[in-house]
C-alpha cells in the first residue's frame, strides 16, 4: 500500500510489505514500514499549501515475530487434558528519523535523499522481547449430559506503538527524552486469563454457564 504526497493537503506515506503467518509448528512474520508526513498551511481562500515536512522517518530493521509451539492432548477416563506453550520472540522495528530542514514539496524518496542526515536523538533501535505463553485446558464429563471445562492461559498483545508519533510530534517530550528512552520503556501487553464453563444438555436444547477472568499488565494507554 502506498500513498504519494501532493501539494495543498496533509498526506502521509506508508509502505508495508508483510509475509503471512502460517499455522505451522514454527512460524515467522515480518513487516517493514516507512513513513513521512507533510505539514500544510491554510490559505485565505480556505485551501491548503505545503509548509514543510513535519516528520521523515525510515525503518532500518523490520518488525519481526518468531514463534515455536508445542501441544499435548490426553484422555484420562472422563477427563480430557490439553496442555501447550508458545515461545515467542518479538523484535521491534528500528527507526531512523531524518532532518527535514530545507526540504521542499517532493516525494518521500527525494525527501530522504535531500535530508542532511539522521537525527540521533529522535531515532531508536528496537528492543527484543522473549515470552513464554503456557496454556492448559481441562474438560470433565460428570455424566452423559453434563460437562465442565476450565481453560487457563497466558496471552500476548503488541506494545503501545502509538507512543511513537505522539513523541515525535511533541517538542516538550523530545526536549526531555530521547526516542531510544521512549522505545526502551515499551512493554508487551501480557494477559492472564481463566475461563470456566458448565454445560447441561437437555432433550430440546442445553443450558450453558460461563465465567471469565482476565488481568492485563502493561496495558497500553496514550496520554497526550
Amino acid at each position: 500500500m502506498a500513498a504519494t504526497p501532493s501539494a495543498g493537503k496533509r498526506s502521509s506515506i506508508v509502505r508495508t510489505t508483510a509475509l503471512p503467518t502460517t499455522a505451522a509448528s514454527a512460524s515467522s512474520c515480518t513487516a517493514r514500514i516507512c513513513c513521512g508526513l507533510e505539514r500544510p498551511n491554510p490559505t485565505a481562500s480556505g485551501s491548503l499549501n505545503f509548509s514543510n515536512w513535519a516528520l521523515l522517518g525510515k525503518t532500518v530493521r523490520r518488525h519481526q515475530f518468531n514463534s515455536v509451539y508445542a501441544m499435548a492432548d490426553k484422555q484420562f477416563g472422563r477427563l480430557r487434558m490439553q496442555a501447550g506453550a508458545r515461545y515467542l520472540t518479538e523484535k521491534l522495528p528500528s527507526i531512523d528519523v531524518y532532518n527535514t530542514a530545507g526540504i521542499g514539496n517532493v516525494s518521500y524518496d527525494q525527501a530522504l535523499a535531500a535530508s542532511s542526515g539522521v537525527i540521533a536523538s529522535r531515532s531508536a533501535v528496537g528492543p527484543v522481547f522473549h515470552e513464554l505463553l503456557p496454556y492448559l485446558a481441562l474438560g470433565y464429563r460428570l455424566n452423559p449430559d453434563t460437562t465442565l471445562k476450565l481453560n487457563i492461559g497466558r496471552n500476548y498483545g503488541a506494545p503501545s506503538f502509538d507512543v511513537w508519533p505522539v513523541y515525535q510530534m511533541n517538542a516538550a517530550l523530545r526536549a526531555k527524552y530521547t526516542a531510544q528512552q521512549i522505545w526502551d520503556r515499551l512493554q508487551p501487553e501480557i494477559s492472564y486469563a481463566v475461563f470456566c464453563l458448565k454445560k447441561i444438555n437437555y432433550a430440546d436444547g442445553y443450558l450453558e454457564t460461563q465465567r471469565f477472568l482476565s488481568t492485563n499488565p502493561h496495558k497500553g494507554c496514550s496520554l497526550a
